[in-house]
């Protein structure tokens, strides 16, 4: 009988230490250790961050790293999610520009299963202030008009677009 090698896999994978020597030294063991588990480091696509002190409060390098996934600045990873929400949103162009297509219930559960989780990805773990917050939801508003296709002049309240999507603003799904 043959045996069956099972793959397991794993995305990101991140250490943080204080001496670069030692990271190095933790990275070959861990290629050690995730080998015995059948797992492989990439060591072609393994980045490699450094983050200094900031010598003034105005250096903000720091805010576009990429650390699993998101950027470490809270309003940077804000508008690359609001990039990657844009570019969900429109692979469903043809369904937003002809409604008749599909039923109100359907293109808002589309929505909701492809563009809502890319644009609040990880923001519930960031301290995002009130001003990110809030910029998220109006882009998030946005979106709702136009996949209940809701256009100037026309006019809706919020309370009334997220009864019509049977949903609620995004900062209790970030609380």
């Amino acid at each position: 009988m043959r045996e069956l090698n099972t793959i397991v896999f794993a995305n990101d994978l991140g250490f943080i230490h204080h001496d670069p020597s030692r990271l190095e030294h933790i990275l070959l063991v861990a290629e050690q250790v995730f080998r015995s588990w059948s797992l492989i480091i990439n060591v072609r696509k393994t980045e490699r961050k450094t983050i200094a002190r900031a010598t003034s409060a105005a250096d903000k390098s720091w805010c576009n790293v990429r650390k699993l996934g998101s950027l470490l600045g809270e309003s940077e990873d804000v508008q690359q999610r609001k990039s990657y929400a844009t570019a969900a949103f429109r692979r469903f162009w043809k369904l937003w520009l002809h409604p008749h297509l599909l039923q109100k219930n359907l293109r808002v559960r589309l929505y909701n299963v492809y563009v809502l989780p890319i644009l609040i990805y990880n923001c519930g773990t960031c301290d995002l202030t009130d001003r990110d917050i809030s910029n998220l939801e109006v882009y998030h508003r946005r979106h709702l008009h136009r996949v209940l296709c809701i256009h100037f002049p026309q006019h809706i309240s919020n309370a009334d677009i997220y009864k019509r999507c049977n949903t609620k603003p995004l900062r209790i799904h970030l609380t």
